[in-house]
C-alpha cells in the first residue's frame, strides 16, 4: 500500500537490514510485522528478502521502511556487508 503524500507533508525513508544466525525466526519476525502473520514453518531466505511498509503518523509525516531480511546461513556471511554497508551502527 502505498500511501499518497499531502501537500507540505514530510517523508522519510529508512532502510533496516535484519542480520541473524540461520533459523532463528528473521523472517518470521518481519512477516509477523509487515504482514500480520506468523509461520512456523518458514522457509529458509536465499540472498535477501525485501519487504516495504508505510506508515502514517501524526501531522501528515510519511514513513517508509524498506526491510532487508538477509540470509542467515554461514555461506553468505562474507556477502552481508554489501547489504548494510561499512557505516552500519553495530548493535
Amino acid at each position: 500500500m502505498e500511501l499518497m503524500a499531502e501537500e507540505g507533508a514530510k517523508s522519510f525513508t529508512f532502510k533496516v537490514v535484519v542480520l541473524g544466525d540461520w533459523s532463528v525466526g528473521k523472517t518470521s519476525l518481519v512477516w509477523r510485522h509487515a504482514k500480520g502473520m506468523f509461520s512456523f514453518d518458514a522457509k529458509p531466505t536465499i540472498g535477501v528478502d525485501v519487504t516495504t511498509m508505510h506508515y502514517k503518523l501524526h501531522e501528515g509525516v510519511l514513513i517508509a521502511l524498506f526491510v532487508w531480511d538477509v540470509a542467515g546461513q554461514e555461506i553468505m556471511s562474507s556477502l552481508r556487508h554489501q547489504y548494510y554497508g561499512e557505516r552500519a551502527l553495530p548493535f
